[in-house]
């Protein structure tokens, strides 16, 4: 803080200039604090899939996939059409990995540690799912859920 706050000072910036329109964020009509990220851009993810690696996981059926430690990188994965998977990770890294799933039935996803770098997951059509994460770290990534029942 102290580097930031030097830095706003030599550029003739005052210290807290930005206080104003954070404290009319927090201070809105239900008196509820926004959440920690209002206000910053969606993440900008690109990725040039020539250069990635392709793995599809389609039509499994009662999978139990146990894994300690799984890194990627450079991959673009494709899973779909799965029903009643179990998937455990104890730690899971993703740099530049777009991921892909839809119309799963009853998934459910075990993460100890979940850290994202330049990735995207877009999940889609998920029926019952069960997802916990331990502890969740995302540098310019995205998370996307939708459809879910």
């Amino acid at each position: 803080f102290n580097q930031d706050a030097n830095k706003a000072e030599k550029q003739g910036a005052p210290l807290g200039a930005n206080s104003e329109n954070q404290n009319q964020q927090i201070n809105n009509s239900s008196g509820e604090a926004p959440p920690p990220y209002a206000g910053l851009p969606p993440a900008n993810i690109t990725f040039d899939t020539t250069k990635m690696t392709k793995a599809k996981i389609k039509d499994a059926y009662k999978d139990r996939v146990q894994i300690e430690t799984l890194d990627l990188a450079n991959q673009w994965i494709e899973i779909g059409d799965n029903c009643n998977c179990e998937y455990t990770i104890d730690s899971l890294v993703m740099r530049n990995v777009l991921l892909e799933a839809k119309h799963f039935h009853i998934p459910q996803a075990t993460i100890g540690t979940f850290i994202m770098d330049h990735s995207s997951i877009k999940a889609h059509s998920l029926h019952k799912a069960r997802i916990s994460i331990g502890s969740l770290i995302i540098g310019n990534g995205c998370i996307d859920f939708g459809n879910m029942h």
